[in-house]
This record gives C-alpha cells, sequence and structure tokens, in this order.
C-alpha cells in the first residue's frame, strides 16, 4: 500500500516538474530563479526524497523477505483519521484566510498545530522550531527571492513589513 501511495506521489510530482516548466519565462533581472525554476526545484527535490523513500522500503521487503517476516497487512487507522481531517482543514484555510491573517501568522498557527498532530510532546522545542523555520522561510522567499507574500490584513500587515 505504502508503494502504491509513492507512486502515485511520484507521477503527481513529475507532472508538476512538467506543468511548471511550462511556464513562461520572465525577465526580471532581481529574479534568482525565473517563474518555472520553483516547481521544478520543489519536484526534483520531493522525487529524490522519494526514491531514497522507495530504495528504503525495497531494502527493508527484502530483508524481510530473507528472514522469513511476512508484510503487515494495511488496515485504516481510524484513530488517527482526524489528523489528517484536520491537516486537510487547515490548508483550506490557509489558503482562503491568508490574505486576510497574512502568511507569517497563519503559517506560525499552521506549523506549529502540525508538529503537535505529528506527535512532537515537547512544546518549548514545537514552539522555537517553529519561530525559527517560519522566520527563515519567510525572509528567504520574501527577501531573497522576492516572492509577494500574502501581508494580510490590520495589524498584521504592519508586522509583515518588518519582516519582508
Amino acid at each position: 500500500a505504502e508503494l502504491l501511495l509513492d507512486i502515485i506521489l511520484g507521477i503527481v510530482l513529475l507532472a508538476f516538474a512538467i506543468l511548471g516548466g511550462q511556464i513562461p519565462q520572465m525577465s526580471n533581472p532581481s529574479d534568482v530563479v525565473e517563474a518555472s525554476g520553483f516547481p521544478i526545484i520543489f519536484s526534483a527535490i520531493g522525487l529524490i526524497l522519494l526514491a531514497v523513500e522507495v530504495a528504503s522500503q525495497l531494502k527493508k521487503y527484502k530483508t524481510d523477505k530473507a528472514e522469513g517476516v511476512q508484510p503487515k497487512e494495511s488496515t485504516f487507522d481510524c484513530k488517527n483519521a482526524y489528523k489528517v481531517a484536520i491537516v486537510v482543514v487547515m490548508t483550506i484555510l490557509y489558503i482562503l484566510v491568508s490574505k486576510w491573517i497574512g502568511f507569517f501568522v497563519f503559517s506560525l498557527i499552521f506549523c506549529f498545530v502540525s508538529l503537535n498532530l505529528l506527535g512532537s510532546h515537547k512544546q518549548k522545542f514545537n514552539m522555537i522550531f517553529t519561530i525559527v523555520a517560519v522566520l527563515v522561510l519567510t525572509v528567504i522567499f520574501g527577501r531573497f527571492f522576492g516572492i509577494i507574500l500574502p501581508r494580510g490584513q490590520w495589524f498584521f500587515k504592519e508586522l509583515s513589513y518588518f519582516l519582508y
């Protein structure tokens, strides 16, 4: 089941890279990477990580087969299904609400909640990691690459001018 999911993910990443490569080039001297570069770079990174994961799964499968271990049957885990639902709802909210709350603030909320859903119970670590990760992403994309990130409204907009 995991291998099937990895194949589907690989197809999606490959399609993303192909479609991203068709984005027309824009001549902006301040662009470090042209518009089509981002989807291609992210897809390439995703495909490399996916290849490593598939190789790891195949190695484990071969080791288990050599030792005579039977693979476990896949079952749907209802206990943790709510976590997937929360991430899906948060992603939809992220898309819909980020223009009012802004990239920085909503990314802080999204990252912190996601870390807690993934099972990290060290709240101090979660908070520090969230702040550092979102600050780094905001500075890299907002300042270095010059990507216009949603600033939000009200005081969220004023806060964003300090960062990007």
